[in-house]
């Protein structure tokens, strides 16, 4: 698992929308999952966005806590439980997440810094979605919105 992004997109009207994603994938079958990090909007990051007229700046919530939510509630509570998981050595995975896959009596294998080649299958993922992401109807369209982004992780074809 890993995470992609930030990312934004624009529309026509100068409308913008930022991103962020924790991608899961069983290298056995090639089975992925993506979703969306949620975006809080109280602490700075560079980043800004409207919100009730006001330009405000977006935040990631990459903490452990939410990391190890997202990848429960979407991956070890809807498939098989895996023995082995990799991810980045990053401190997202620190902590809760590490709590959480001594739970389910995974073996955590954390890659190298700075090696993003350890997880080749991953990134290789990362390619092709923001290929289809940058390709899409979505990017310059007239207006963009955070809907647009949840319609297209839930509908686009995922054959890679």
């Amino acid at each position: 698992m890993d995470l992609i992004g930030p990312y934004k997109l624009r529309g026509r009207d100068k409308s913008e929308i930022d991103f962020m994603c924790l991608t899961m994938i069983n290298s056995a079958s090639s089975w992925f999952e993506i979703v969306e990090l949620p975006v809080e909007d109280h602490v700075p990051t560079g980043d800004t966005f409207k919100k009730d007229g006001k330009t405000m700046e977006a935040y990631f919530d990459k903490s452990s806590f939410m990391i190890s939510h997202l990848v429960n509630k979407c991956w070890f509570s809807r498939y098989p439980c895996c023995r082995n998981i990799i991810y980045d050595n990053g401190s997202k995975f620190k902590l809760n997440f590490e709590t959480l896959c001594d739970s389910y009596r995974v073996k955590r294998k954390p890659t190298s810094i700075k090696n993003p080649q350890a997880n080749a299958i991953l990134e290789q993922i990362h390619q092709a979605v923001m290929a289809m992401v940058c390709t899409s109807e979505i990017d310059m369209a007239d207006s963009v919105a955070p809907s647009d982004i949840d319609a297209f992780l839930r509908n686009a074809s995922w054959a890679i």
